[in-house]
């Protein structure tokens, strides 16, 4: 059931002002590193946008290109441009459980297309290069990504009102409230992606603009269906606060956030759920307990969620909702720990100037990660974009200087 008029004059109002906002920010700055985060971020969500709004059907090949080949070939190009010949360390935090993942894959006879793409695109962060922080980085990833998927929301609803904007998703109305995808099939995603970029908004502006920002993004993050993106929004811009507002001792207040967050993330795997809380999770959760425990070491592989939905072994929708049951039943502990580690590592060798993004990043990640798969490439394949920042951010060592130039 389509909105009304004033549906969708609510809707646009804040997808308006954000264009606004950002009008003619930083266009010649970051080039490389800030066009491969809009391949990453933005692309894929304004082509699945497109496809589900106007009912363009796929084969599961091809719709994994569309969105994501721009990114791996894109990275390629960068490849040989840069030539790159030093080790990434950080970029163990992304490759390895896709390897792992793609090996069990194999092992285990499930599609190894997803998997594929997730190495893929982590391609060009496997070698340091030649890049150095530039002159507001992250402004030019954030006008990027949050214009390009607004002008996409903006496009989609013009054309097609009928079906971009609805009070129901496919499992749910009158909850969360607008819904930008027709019958439910993005709202998720695009609710997660409007939240996340708010940890990329450039904290060298005023607390003014960084406000206005959030509100709208935030406000888009619960238009879009999804309670996920909206709690991983607001918790990007309180951590966004603590460092525009409490500049001394920051670092300590961030550790304790990160700290408590991780927890909250941690919570589905040591707590016992009533079934019906969370619509159904526990669900979901109890099931992937199991099948951790089946394969504890090296787990299943990333496509296995997949084929338990294809095979309707399990109402298994298309993840277990949680960052750490995902990564336990995808990867297993080994997988896990070289996670973990390597997010530690690299948050203790970035650069002072850059840790309120990295911060950001990771909470938002971990708060949302309550409740989604953010990892692991499941059918949604959600988040790569913002795993792929983090380890962005985390090359850019004490050495260099935010502001530097080439």
């Amino acid at each position: 059931m389509g909105g009304t008029r004033m549906d969708l004059a609510i809707v646009l109002a804040p997808v308006l002002l954000l264009l606004f906002l950002n009008r003619g920010i930083a266009i010649n700055e970051g080039k490389s590193i800030a066009n491969y985060a809009f391949m990453l971020i933005a692309w894929p969500q304004i082509a699945e946008l497109f496809l589900l709004s106007f009912k363009i059907n796929l084969n599961e090949f091809i719709f994994v290109a569309v969105r994501f080949l721009p990114a791996i070939l894109f990275g390629l190009a960068y490849i040989l441009i840069e030539k790159p010949s030093v080790l990434r360390k950080s970029a163990i935090f992304f490759v390895v459980p896709g390897i792992i993942s793609l090996v069990f894959g194999i092992l285990n006879n499930q599609t190894v297309l997803y998997p594929i793409a997730w190495i893929g695109i982590a391609l060009p962060f496997l070698f340091e290069t030649k890049v150095r922080p530039q002159s507001h980085l992250f402004s030019a990833v954030y006008s990027r990504c949050v214009v390009g998927v607004s002008v996409a929301v903006l496009l989609v609803t013009l054309l097609n009102p009928v079906d971009a904007i609805s009070r129901c998703r496919s499992d749910k109305c009158n909850v969360l409230g607008f819904v930008f995808s027709p019958e439910g099939g993005q709202s998720n995603v695009l609710s997660l992606t409007f939240g996340l970029i708010i940890a990329t908004l450039d904290i060298s502006r005023s607390y003014t603009w960084i406000l206005a920002n959030s509100c709208c993004l935030i406000a888009l993050a619960n238009f879009s269906g999804g309670r996920s993106g909206t709690w991983a929004g607001l918790a990007c811009f309180i951590s966004i606060s603590i460092f525009k507002l409490v500049k001394r001792h920051f670092k300590y207040i961030y550790s304790i956030f990160l700290f408590l967050t991780f927890l909250f993330s941690l919570a589905p795997v040591i707590i016992q759920f009533n079934a019906l809380s969370f619509t159904g999770r526990p669900i979901l959760w109890d099931a992937a307990k199991n099948f951790i425990s089946q394969s504890p070491y090296f787990g299943h592989g990333a496509s296995f969620w997949i084929r338990l939905q294809a095979t309707n072994e399990l109402q298994a929708n298309y993840s277990p909702h949680n960052v750490w049951l995902e990564l336990l039943v995808s990867v297993g502990v080994v997988g896990t720990l070289v996670t973990i580690l390597a997010a530690i590592s690299s948050l203790k060798t970035i650069d002072g100037k850059l840790l309120p993004v990295a911060f950001s990043l990771l909470i938002g990640l971990l708060v949302s990660g309550f409740s989604e798969s953010m990892i692991m490439p499941y059918r949604l394949i959600i988040t790569p974009g913002f795993w792929l920042l983090f380890i962005c951010v985390s090359s850019f060592q004490k050495t260099h200087e935010l502001g530097a130039k080439q």
